[in-house]
């Protein structure tokens, strides 16, 4: 008998593409790593929440997400509801007017703190 998921994991049906933070490409511009295609719970919310520098800034929605992000130089990446096979795609998630930039990755554990539910804050 496996675990029992959290509520939040059990809201995680929607897909959405998610590319790692951008590396420098030497020339100016940045190099996307690899989009991949994740579960999600989106809610296209304004929340004001604090960066990782402290800053407040206000959210152009909140998602929940399946998974740990490693943060980079720039940040934790890029998501974009849908699938790397919708007809909307594009590899590119700067071109995408929906995709949204994280800006925040917060980690909380549930009431025995054994397992977690991961948000972020896209703008």
């Amino acid at each position: 008998m496996g675990r029992r998921k959290t509520l939040v994991e059990k809201r995680l049906v929607q897909d959405a593409v998610y590319w790692p933070s951008p590396t420098p490409d030497g020339y100016g511009r940045s190099t996307f790593g690899t989009p991949v295609d994740i579960k999600v719970f989106w809610v296209w919310e304004q929340e004001m929440f604090l960066d990782i520098d402290g800053d407040e800034i206000l959210s152009k929605a909140v998602v929940y997400i399946d998974r740990d992000l490693t943060r980079g130089n720039d940040g934790w990446g890029f998501l974009w509801l849908g699938k790397t096979t919708d007809s909307g795609y594009n590899a590119d998630p700067t071109s995408l007017v929906d995709a949204g930039k994280i800006r925040s990755f917060v980690k909380h554990p549930d009431i025995r703190a054994r397992h977690f539910d991961r948000k972020v804050h896209l703008i």
